[in-house]
């Protein structure tokens, strides 16, 4: 066989409607397995939990408060 032979077969072949179906689905799996595998679940976002921002937020909002008059004691009102 010539080469002109060979080429005229291959072409025929390239041409058939099976073979172009059965490379398009060939490649379409491929792709999928290959989505699939190489999957990643995003990350978790991490959460601060609500005591620990609460006890750092607290002497924050301590500090800007402003100072609260003190009240007496039982047993100084009975001495005025």
């Amino acid at each position: 066989m010539t080469f002109k032979e060979y080429f005229n077969i291959i072409l025929n072949l390239l041409k058939d409607w099976r073979v172009i179906v059965t490379v398009v689905v060939v490649i379409f799996a491929m792709h999928s397995v290959c989505k699939i595998v190489n999957y990643k679940k995003k990350p978790k976002k991490v959460k601060k939990s609500k005591l620990l921002t609460e006890a750092q937020a607290a002497p924050q909002a301590q500090a800007a408060q402003p100072a609260q008059a003190e009240q007496p004691k039982e047993g100084e009102e009975e001495k005025k």
